[in-house]
């Protein structure tokens, strides 16, 4: 399936309308531009925010790698950030 930046949240719609049960979207970076942020409101949607947004690679950029959590999965840190 090839989907725009602009049908993608589309295509996320209409495929949570077939759905029968609490669910997550996930999606590559593409997905994350101030509109689709805006039209994904009544969907659960996890992303990675790309490092060309300032903020972003601020974040990167003073994250010490101490601070991450050790994944089950081998090889694997993670570090859950929130930002309103």
């Amino acid at each position: 399936m090839n989907l725009t930046k602009k049908s993608l949240v589309q295509g996320m719609k209409d495929f949570k309308k077939q759905l029968n049960f609490d669910s997550l979207m996930v999606a590559d970076s593409a997905l994350y531009t101030q509109k689709n942020l805006q039209l994904l409101t009544d969907i659960k949607w996890l992303s990675r925010v790309p490092v060309r947004i300032k903020a972003a690679h601020k974040l990167v950029q003073e994250t010490d790698g101490s601070d991450f959590t050790t994944s089950q999965i081998k090889g694997y840190r993670y570090q859950e950030l929130s930002k309103t």
